[in-house]
């Protein structure tokens, strides 16, 4: 749990999220693509990690002190749900909008 929220998501998914996102409006992956996309993660990169981690330490906790096993999948994926709704309204809109 210490590993994703500390080193694999800032390290990974965020600026991978981010790249794919500007990727994606602009229509083209490139260097300066990628370049301004992190710049984007840098200026929004604390909101982003302590959304990320509001989210994941209560969710985790949830998941292993108190759901039983055959409950624990329903849960994380509601919890994922949440989350990427979360991340959606926070970092979804496009500029200009």
């Amino acid at each position: 749990m210490l590993f994703a929220n500390f080193v694999s998501d800032p390290l990974v998914f965020f600026p991978t999220f981010y790249i794919m996102q500007e990727a994606m409006y602009r229509g083209v992956c490139d260097p300066p693509t990628a370049m301004r996309a992190l710049r984007k993660y840098k200026a929004n990169c604390l909101q982003d990690w302590r959304n990320s981690w509001l989210t994941w330490f209560p969710g985790h906790t949830v998941t292993f002190a108190v759901m039983p096993p055959h409950l624990r999948m329903p849960w994380i994926a509601s919890v994922s749900f949440l989350y990427v709704g979360l991340l959606s309204f926070t970092r979804g809109a496009t500029e200009g909008q």
